[in-house]
């Protein structure tokens, strides 16, 4: 049996051989102490770290818990085991534990920070931001924590503290990239598109910056030379923006053939081609949602927000409300087993929808209307219709050319459905493959409720349109909902057009298309003749 002496020195060869990156060797050491001293802390704590960094998270786990039980007032175990369940991709365990660690020891920026990371993952920015302030409090010059809470409040629409969070980290670290997106943003919310190019022409160091960060820069860049009228040099920033997030995210995105992928479409499509579904005639359907959707940048956060204000009116947001359905008809599922299934299967699904979009109110009373708003169950409507024959469609439509140019620049949390905005040709295949699954769904249903609502008319005359649509789905006229600002300003919108449905409606994107007639010469043949069939001109 080894001495304390050798332990020790065993232990140090080991810790050093970690901070080289020598994980192998560094747990043989850990692994040497452990079979003379296995109660030994620091053994027990190089093992574990040995573990996660070969990614057996619930083997570093599992001994960093046998740590915590032996030593019930460390924080830093908590923390450890917080980083580990993200590796193992449990963000909800990794909040407890960072929770924990923070209880156990409130004077630590870390434990804050990290928690903070694990809300914003989870889209939960209001409380991200309360965390990440906490360790600027804690710390005023956590350099990760100010660049966080800047650029979450910048989503938030707090401009000014996002502003004076950005100027902090950029005090810090000049070149941080994150810092200097928002910076720049505020530049070109304050009218000086110069000012942020000339603010990244000095600061930003594209070596330093991950695919996400010189994207954020790339885009902004592309924002600023548009406001500058130099429409070739924006498209080419966004494009620039747009590889480096394609060439990260292609291995987990480009096969992906999931629930909102393109394939599931093409797959919707040609199904309700071909489909006639029939309903048998026992199947009474019970409460509906109202469905709006339509493709993306077309407007329907902004519809959502008016609807919202209604009071008889609850939205969904964009909560996966469908899941419990969805994936029995994706890839490996059946359409037609749901689309033959028995009145009583139907019904099934239909309450399975309700405990799932609404677990605590369930399907809604009479006299109130639930709009489930997710833009990509446009392809899905064929199996939205079968489950739920009374519901109604709000169809928001854009001009396609608009729409496909707007999400093309967009810069998206990226996931299988916006993974095709990345690359203009993808975005318009991905156009006409969800709205040609929904128009073969409408033929197929033959009485499918639609109300279409234009963007354009939506921005050129919000009363109006809005009247139609309540009309539409059964509400009646409130004025409340021309006053949808005020509360779209409390609510935490996850969406990429937070910024601009919380400000006065505007049309100067109308027709922006014809600035960038070059960037998608490649895709009208796709999209001209979805312009014709929606009656926009050429």
């Amino acid at each position: 049996m080894m001495n304390f002496a050798q332990a020790n020195e065993l232990l140090s060869n080991g810790q050093r051989a970690a901070e080289a990156g020598r994980h192998d060797e560094a747990e043989k050491c850990a692994d040497q102490v452990l079979a003379d001293y296995p109660a030994d802390p620091s053994a027990q704590t190089l093992k574990a770290m040995c573990r996660q960094s070969a990614g057996d998270f619930d083997g570093a786990i599992f001994i960093y818990r046998s740590l915590a039980k032996a030593h019930p007032s460390s924080a830093d175990i908590h923390n450890m085991i917080g980083q580990c369940e993200i590796g193992a991709g449990r963000p909800g365990k990794a909040e407890e534990e960072f929770r924990k660690a923070e209880r156990k020891n409130p004077e630590n920026s870390f434990f804050p920070y990290n928690l903070g990371v694990v809300l914003e993952r989870r889209s939960r920015k209001r409380e991200a931001a309360e965390a990440y302030q906490r360790a600027i409090d804690i710390n005023a010059d956590h350099l990760y924590a100010q660049r966080g809470l800047a650029h979450i409040l910048n989503d938030l629409n707090e401009y000014e503290r996002a502003e004076k969070a950005a100027n902090a980290a950029l005090a810090l670290d000049p070149n941080d990239p994150v810092a200097l997106s928002v910076a720049a943003a505020a530049d070109l919310r304050n009218g000086e598109p110069q000012a942020a190019l000339d603010r990244i022409k000095a600061g930003f160091r594209e070596t330093r910056a991950n695919p996400v960060e010189a994207a954020m820069i790339w885009g902004r860049i592309g924002d600023a030379r548009e406001a500058l009228g130099d429409f070739k040099g924006a498209a080419e920033a966004w494009g620039q923006a747009n590889r480096g997030l394609k060439q990260l995210h292609a291995p987990e995105y480009e096969a992906h053939k999931g629930p909102y992928s393109i394939t599931t479409a093409r797959r919707l499509r040609d199904f309700f081609k071909d489909a006639k579904p029939q309903q048998d005639e026992k199947f009474e359907p019970g409460p509906a949602p109202v469905f709006l959707v339509g493709f993306m940048r077309s407007g329907t956060t902004l519809l959502e927000q008016v609807l919202a204000a209604h009071p008889k009116i609850e939205t969904s947001g964009e909560a996966d409300t469908i899941r419990p359905f969805l994936e029995a008809a994706s890839e490996g599922g059946d359409l037609a087993a749901i689309m033959t299934a028995s009145p009583t299967r139907l019904k099934e699904l239909g309450k399975a929808y309700w405990k799932h979009a609404r677990p605590e109110a369930g399907a809604p009373k009479e006299g109130e209307i639930f709009v489930d708003k997710l833009p990509a169950n446009l392809m899905w409507a064929g199996v939205l219709a079968h489950v739920f024959p009374n519901a109604r469609f709000i169809l928001s439509l854009r001009d396609p050319r608009d729409a496909v140019l707007s999400a093309w620049r967009q810069r998206f949390e990226v996931n299988p459905a916006t993974y095709r905005m990345l690359q203009m040709t993808d975005a318009a295949e991905y156009y006409d493959a969800s709205m040609a699954a929904f128009e073969a769904a409408r033929a197929a249903h033959g009485g499918l409720a639609v109300h279409e609502t234009r963007y354009e008319d939506l921005v050129a005359d919000l009363e109006k349109e809005t009247r139609g649509v309540l009309e539409f789905i059964g509400a009646d006229w409130d004025k409340a909902v021309l006053d949808y600002r005020e509360q779209a300003l409390a609510r935490e919108i996850t969406t990429p057009s937070a910024g601009q449905v919380v400000r006065p409606v505007y049309s100067e994107s109308v027709g922006r298309w014809r600035d960038y007639e070059s960037a998608l010469s490649p895709v009208r043949g796709l999209l001209d003749p979805w312009a014709a069939h929606w009656k926009y001109s050429g």
